[in-house]
């Protein structure tokens, strides 16, 4: 008998699919459908330490996002097709002398054009959505189109580093999970009690 109930049952890591705004629509059928496996988003915070008297005291710093990394089955177009993604960025082969080709080079928003802002959906049993990953200002980072092997009859395949600006997430049926809505839900949690967590739905961006 399993220690658990359908609405709370373990993610499967073979349940998932990517999508992305624009891939669809601008190229047909969307690479990502041969994507083989993914990295769930991460971030990391960097902390400060001051010293006084004989304590060290550690404060919070700026939140980082930490690069994705999508591994896909190649195929007779997707190296093609990838290609012409990083051209589409601004990128151009220096094969003429004059330097005005290349003053503009790859592009921040041709990128968002190009690669969209990434949804990394994970499924039930059912194919439904039960968590949605969104990466927003996604840039491709860097791509390995593989190995070849006289001895090997496995698939070729490609990686895909993808760095992001920032990364939400929403859960099926309830709002996007926002510092916001986080101290909503504990407020609602810890309902008479004197220490109910309240967090500042405020963000602010250190220049």
């Amino acid at each position: 008998m399993a220690f658990w109930t359908n609405n709370s049952a373990p993610k499967r890591k073979f349940r998932f699919a990517i999508f992305d705004s624009n891939e669809g629509t601008i190229e047909g059928e969307s690479i990502w459908y041969w994507a083989k496996s993914v990295t769930k988003p991460s971030f990391e915070i960097s902390t400060s330490e001051y010293q006084l008297i004989n304590h060290t005291f550690k404060y919070p710093g700026l939140l980082t996002w930490n690069d994705i990394t999508i591994s896909l089955v190649d195929t007779s177009e997707i190296t093609q097709r990838l290609i012409r993604k990083v051209f589409n960025f601004g990128y151009v082969y220096p094969t003429q002398a004059d330097i005005t080709n290349y003053v503009d080079g790859i592009s921040k928003s041709q990128s968002d054009i190009y690669v969209g802002n990434l949804q990394i959906n994970q499924l039930d049993s059912d194919g439904k959505t039960l968590e949605q990953w969104k990466l927003h200002g996604g840039i491709v980072k860097s791509i390995n189109f593989g190995d070849l092997d006289y001895s090997s009859e496995d698939l070729v395949g490609l990686e895909m580093t993808i760095a992001y600006d920032w990364a939400e997430i929403e859960g099926v049926g309830t709002q996007p999970l926002t510092a916001q809505a986080v101290g909503t839900e504990n407020t609602a949690d810890n309902a008479g009690l004197d220490d109910t967590l309240v967090i500042d739905s405020t963000v602010t961006n250190d220049t």
